[in-house]
């Protein structure tokens, strides 16, 4: 009769036991691993690379536009009130920030900045003379 009664209240908790000792095996064993949770995520890591990547493109792509599309108008309307009757009644100055010799040799001078400093000046440059000045510059 006691091993009844014990089999009668204890069976419950036998059972209990049994089905999630079950339920821990078998999410054990069907759960994913380890190494395809790491690469789950190194997927999730570049997928997010690549979206900062084109953002950060798109970006300086729209910043080159801007300042081309700005530059190129205050270029026109600079031209424009030079053409007009009335025009400009004092010398234009243009200034323009450049690594390209030939672009900066159009200047009547050349101003050379090293972190934000003037090292030197070129009057009347020519494309081989900015180049080599900057060759000498970045030897310092």
């Amino acid at each position: 009769m006691g091993a009844g009664l014990l089999c009668l209240f204890g069976a419950p908790w036998v059972v209990r036991g049994m089905a999630a000792w079950d339920a821990a095996i078998a999410r054990r064993l069907l759960a994913p691993s380890h190494v395809d949770r790491l690469a789950r995520r190194v997927e999730m890591l570049s997928e997010n690379q690549l979206r900062l990547i084109d953002a950060a493109d798109a970006e300086r792509h729209r910043i080159e536009r801007d300042l081309h599309d700005e530059t190129q108008q205050r270029l026109t309307v600079m031209m424009e009130m030079s053409a007009s009757p009335r025009g400009l009644t004092q010398p234009l100055t243009v200034v323009m920030v450049t690594h390209d010799p030939v672009a900066a040799s159009y200047a009547d001078s050349v101003v050379f900045l090293t972190d934000g400093q003037v090292v030197d000046t070129l009057h009347r440059p020519t494309a081989g003379r900015i180049a080599a000045h900057m060759t000498a510059l970045e030897r310092r």
